[in-house]
């Protein structure tokens, strides 16, 4: 029997265990969820299994499909689902004891998926007990969190990566802050994505592994850890929300707004989620207890929004085409 290495999670008490043949996908998710890792779990919520090498298609049932998407077409046969991912992989999801097997011979498109359906199935526990993400980047420093909404596209991570070039700011996250039912921010500190890592310092560039995606080509992925900065781990005193709006000129400008303004921001980007890296063949299922389970979350992200909006400063940035003047801008307002 061929041996696996395993990898053990605990995300806000949502405890996984990741098991794969293959030793480079291994480091690959170790250095993805790094400070999510632990020695041992209680009792595994997911089990995830990634094995590079032949597909078995043979696993494959003669179905009707029950989606299509870019991704893949999706086959449903009880509780197990199988995802097709046109031939390149494939992964059957049991949801009954929540057991995933994803197989590929490609070891980019095997890790892809692979994060991403941990991401899916454990935020969709995370959202049942009351942890969500917010699409946004988020840092803090003197006990004041800076969370900033973006779209995709958006200069996130860029704007992400200018701030921690102060050492003394801390990290929450580069794409995803957890927001909790009583309006708090805690940290989230995935690995981070660029397209371009020369202004990062030389320790994140020797720890950077790379990936090409199926849908946006390739990536460099800094570990958190090299970044240099220290996660946020406590509890902040205040927080800041901003909106960016990207403009065409080079200033930027900081607009205040109440609290129900930026609630409506805040719909788009924690409510619905729009950009949040789950995917939707994972996280949602065809079932009456499921869409019971969803409106309970939506709810519960919605009260999550409106007193996270209520809690914090509120302001509009226009954010103009230079991205260091931009970050020197939110430094100089909220990070001295």
């Amino acid at each position: 029997m061929q041996s696996l290495h395993e990898i053990k999670l605990n995300i806000f008490g949502t405890y996984s265990i990741v098991r794969t043949n293959n030793i480079e996908v291994e480091s690959r998710i170790k250095k993805d969820f790094h400070f999510f890792i632990v020695r041992d779990v209680p009792k595994a919520d997911f089990v995830f299994k990634a094995m590079i090498g032949e597909i078995p298609y043979h696993r494959l049932p003669e179905l009707k499909s029950s989606n299509q998407s870019f991704n893949s077409i999706t086959y449903d046969k009880g509780p197990i689902r199988y995802n097709d991912y046109y031939k390149e992989a494939l992964s059957i999801y049991d949801y009954k004891n929540e057991f995933c097997e994803i197989f590929s011979k490609s070891i980019d498109r095997l890790h892809e998926i692979t994060y991403l359906v941990i991401l899916s199935r454990t935020g969709k526990l995370m959202d049942k007990n009351g942890f969500h993400k917010v699409h946004a980047c988020g840092v803090s420093k003197n006990g004041k969190s800076v969370i900033t909404m973006l779209p995709m596209k958006g200069g996130k991570t860029t704007l992400f990566s200018n701030l921690i070039k102060d050492k003394d700011v801390e990290i929450i996250s580069d794409d995803t802050p957890i927001v909790t039912s009583d309006g708090h921010i805690h940290s989230y500190p995935l690995r981070i994505g660029l397209e371009d890592m020369s202004k990062l310092s030389s320790c994140a560039q020797e720890n950077a592994y790379t990936i090409d995606r199926k849908q946006y080509g390739k990536k460099y992925l800094i570990p958190t850890q090299a970044l240099g900065n220290k996660v946020n781990n406590k509890k902040n005193t205040s927080t800041v929300l901003l909106n960016g709006i990207r403009c065409s000129h080079k200033r930027c400008e900081l607009v205040r707004i109440g609290s129900l303004r930026m609630f409506a921001h805040l719909c788009t980007h924690l409510v619905v989620g729009v950009g949040l890296p789950m995917i939707i063949e994972y996280f949602l299922r065809p079932s009456i207890s499921d869409w019971i389970l969803n409106f309970k979350i939506g709810v519960s992200r919605t009260l999550s929004a409106f007193r996270l909006a209520m809690n914090s400063e509120n302001y509009i940035c226009y954010m103009g085409e230079n991205p260091e003047l931009n970050a020197e801008v939110i430094r100089e307002k909220f990070l001295k």
